[in-house]
């Protein structure tokens, strides 16, 4: 069974790969826009296509003779047009059976998030069409965007920022990438079994930010603290920030703001559900990355 994997080049797509290669499955494409860059992530072991969102030419040669095909949607100001061409191009073509979405826990018609509110609207396209299976993968918050999204800050001041703690009220089910690409891995591979289902992703506790910040001065080996913002000045603060897109900021404030909302808060037994052990630990994830 040949597997494609869009999005392979970033955290969860290359999480994706990984599982796939450490399972013993090489039959597996993936579509990237840097074809050279996926090249050189994954060397010989995958076949690499060319692919561009941008370019609706490009999806169904990426898609044609793949039996099970893995999204992973970039963050654009609009993912439900191209979202939904590659979905009819691939219940257009004759060897597509299963399509794996990712989108997250966060998402839904009322998210607090922009993206989470396209994100249901391509779930629910791709549940109602016709001619293949689905399964939509779902995690919450990820424990790696500590020290993707927020390391700048904790170098540069010793603290990360975020929503209020409200006394101990807000806490996020933190879910570790790894355990991701294994589950996206394991429903490829497993096929049927899966298809119907939504897995709700999370890690096997929820933390305060501040507890996170004790387990990140652990593993840094400097203090680290976390600094909660009323929602308002904290989206003004992503506004005013040269580097971000404005269609990036409601995301991200919209992910502080779901925590106080209780949002990310809820735990699920489903990374066990697929892999049949228990999802990993915020001090696992930061053992296993290493200093």
């Amino acid at each position: 069974m040949k597997i494609l994997v869009i999005g392979a080049t970033g955290n969860s797509g290359g999480a994706t790969v990984d599982a796939l290669l450490e399972n013993g499955n090489g039959n597996v494409r993936v579509a990237a826009r840097d074809a050279g860059k996926a090249q050189e992530r994954f060397g010989a072991n995958v076949e690499v296509v060319s692919f561009d969102w941008e370019k609706p030419e490009t999806y169904r040669t990426a898609l044609d003779g793949v039996q099970s095909c893995v999204i992973v949607m970039p963050v654009l100001p609009d993912i439900v047009t191209p979202g939904k061409a590659l979905l009819d191009a691939a219940a257009e073509t004759e060897s597509v059976q299963h399509v794996i979405k990712m989108s997250g826990t966060l998402c839904g018609p009322e998210s607090p998030l922009p993206i989470g509110k396209e994100h249901e609207v391509l779930d629910q396209y791709l549940m109602n069409l016709d001619g293949v299976g689905w399964t939509s993968v779902r995690p919450t918050l990820f424990m790696t965007n500590m020290l993707i999204y927020q390391l700048g800050a904790i170098e540069e001041t010793g603290a990360f920022y975020g929503a209020p703690e409200e006394d101990g009220k807000v806490k996020s089910a933190y879910v570790s990438v790894k355990d991701l690409g294994e589950v996206m891995a394991t429903v490829a591979l497993e096929g049927e079994k899966h298809y119907g289902q939504s897995y709700q992703l999370t890690g096997p506790t929820a933390l305060q930010d501040s507890e996170v910040a004790a387990l990140l001065a652990g593993h840094l080996g400097k203090p680290v603290s976390y600094v909660g913002v009323p929602n308002e000045p904290y989206t003004k603060s992503l506004e005013d920030n040269p580097y971000i897109p404005d269609f990036l900021v409601g995301n991200l404030a919209g992910a502080e703001y779901a925590k106080t909302l209780g949002l990310t808060a809820p735990v699920t037994t489903d990374v066990k559900k697929v892999l049949g052990r228990d999802a990993e630990t915020f001090q696992e994830y930061l053992a296993r990355i290493g200093s």
